[in-house]
């Protein structure tokens, strides 16, 4: 049966200072039940609760309650996480989730005798925006030089597939590195294509021993001693051990222990120095030869579907080295199109270091790079490295060519406009009799000035040539044979002549 204390007045418990209050509810089972029918206050400075379930009916926590400043005056308020310790004597820094009042944002931290955002992950399944702020706009880096990292996933930029997913660095680089294999920039039937006759890649030769002669035998040796080249710029020593000697010591045979490797050769192949470690042997050169060991790659280039390595003779050839490229055919990778490895299937014979360089690209049979603009499928210009080409005509430098043989170049205008030069015309002769052409005026170049010195009284018309003219009085003169006009005494019918002038002119000679 239940006991019941009722006084008509406040009821006070007191203890002695410092003193403790037990509501002792029976067994330490955890049954009992301590029941507060009305609010409850605590004024004191901790409050510590150790159950292990906390059920809290109010719908809102506050915190920090009872502030009286602008603000958080201790500028931060939130909710921390024990997480125990790591060691005895080492405890795991509190996870903290909180609202930072100096810059106005709310922080997941790490707090032990200082806060940092070491871990402070959070694991969401969506992050959603308010429309009315800003339009929806979603801040990711609100200051510093970070950037947005997507991480913990396997070939993220894999599954990037969406319209609306979010593309990584590398999704982008392979995008752009692995378009298709016709290197278009296209839409529907307008495109644009960049071909490159080697791709761009470089590379260099490093050379090895290859046949060797004693020059100077040397003096004092013994069998076993080791022989090292000791000029050129050696990646790894070329090494011979002694063979054989005669009775001063004098080098008879050698073995090549190591062919060593060299980016650059020794200034001469004859005579060659050594070193070594005999005791007692000095002298011994050698004459060389030399044979490419491998390629080093200083730019694996792009857009390759194949590869010739070529190798270019620099005077000391004298057999011809072959080698072998594979490209990296994976389009997921970051060097897709690019080469792999160059495998040297025979190291040729070399006085001197060959060049070496690239050929293929993604059209073996491409005679050189150009960029090439297509519209509607039509072809409208091709861009080469020294020339353009539109259509039918051609810009090399300042000159424009027709690449249609039979067609003209025709300057056209619109309305009542005019075809301008502001400086003068040069007709050039070119020693071809220029047809006629029925309805139409018909002017061409004079012959070069250096046929003759000096014009005739009307030289400084303009002129225009007639060189049918000239052969028709030839002709004429075969056919009709005149005692008086012989070879030593024919006068040629002059091929040119004046449009405006007092001579041989088109208007003044049938006024004058």
């Amino acid at each position: 049966m239940a006991e019941i204390l009722q006084t008509s007045n406040d009821y006070k418990i007191k203890t002695r200072s410092g003193g403790e209050i037990t509501l002792d509810v029976g067994p330490s089972s955890g049954s009992g039940v301590v029941r507060v029918t009305a609010s409850l206050i605590v004024e004191g400075q901790t409050t510590t609760v150790n159950s292990q379930e906390l059920a809290v009916q109010d719908n809102m926590i506050t915190l920090n309650a009872g502030e009286t400043g602008n603000g958080v005056t201790l500028n931060v308020s939130g909710l921390e996480v024990d997480r125990g310790f790591s060691a005895p004597s080492a405890r795991n820094p509190y996870a903290v989730f909180r609202f930072n009042e100096t810059d106005n944002s709310w922080e997941i931290v790490e707090r032990d005798t200082s806060s940092r955002f070491n871990n402070s992950a959070l694991r969401l399944k969506s992050i959603l925006t308010d429309s009315f702020t800003d339009g929806g706009d979603l801040t990711l880096i609100g200051s510093g030089s970070g950037v947005v990292k997507v991480d913990g996933t396997v070939d993220y930029h894999l599954n990037v597939s969406g319209d609306n997913d979010i593309p990584n660095k590398k999704y982008v680089d392979v995008a752009i590195n692995n378009r298709q294999p016709s290197n278009k920039i296209e839409r529907d039937d307008t495109y644009v294509i960049a071909q490159d006759v080697d791709g761009g890649a470089q590379g260099f030769a490093i050379m090895h021993l290859g046949t060797s002669v004693i020059n100077s035998r040397g003096l004092g040796y013994a069998v076993g001693d080791e022989l090292i080249i000791n000029e050129g710029t050696r990646v790894r020593d070329a090494k011979f051990q002694v063979d054989t000697i005669d009775a001063q010591g004098r080098i008879l045979t050698v073995i090549m222990t190591d062919h060593g490797r060299f980016s650059a050769l020794p200034t001469s192949r004859i005579n060659v120095q050594t070193i070594t470690n005999s005791l007692g042997g000095t002298g011994a050169t050698f004459d060389l030869l030399y044979n490419v060991a491998e390629i080093e790659l200083t730019n694996r280039g792009s857009d390759y579907a194949s590869v010739t390595v070529n190798f270019v003779d620099n005077g000391g050839q004298v057999r011809v080295a072959t080698a072998t490229a594979t490209i990296d055919l994976n389009p997921n990778s970051n060097t897709f199109r690019q080469i792999d490895t160059i495998t040297v299937t025979d190291g040729g014979n070399y006085q001197d270091i060959p060049g070496v360089t690239f050929s293929a690209g993604l059209n073996a049979s491409l005679p050189e790079s150009q960029v090439q603009v297509v519209v509607e499928n039509n072809p409208v210009a091709t861009f080469y490295s020294n020339r353009s080409l539109f259509g039918e005509l051609e810009i090399l430098g300042n000159t424009i060519t027709n690449n249609n043989t039979n067609s003209n170049i025709v300057l056209r205008t619109q309305g009542t406009a005019s075809v301008e030069i502001p400086r003068a015309l040069q007709y050039n002769f070119t020693g071809e009799v220029v047809p006629y052409i029925s309805g139409a005026t018909l002017m061409y170049g004079d012959m070069d000035e250096s046929v003759s010195a000096e014009r005739t009284p009307g030289g400084t018309g303009l002129y225009f040539n007639n060189s049918k003219q000239t052969l028709s009085w030839q002709e004429w003169v075969t056919n009709n044979p005149d005692p008086n006009i012989t070879t030593g005494n024919l006068v040629q019918y002059p091929a040119e002549n004046e449009l405006i002038s007092k001579q041989r002119a088109l208007a003044f000679s049938m006024l004058f």
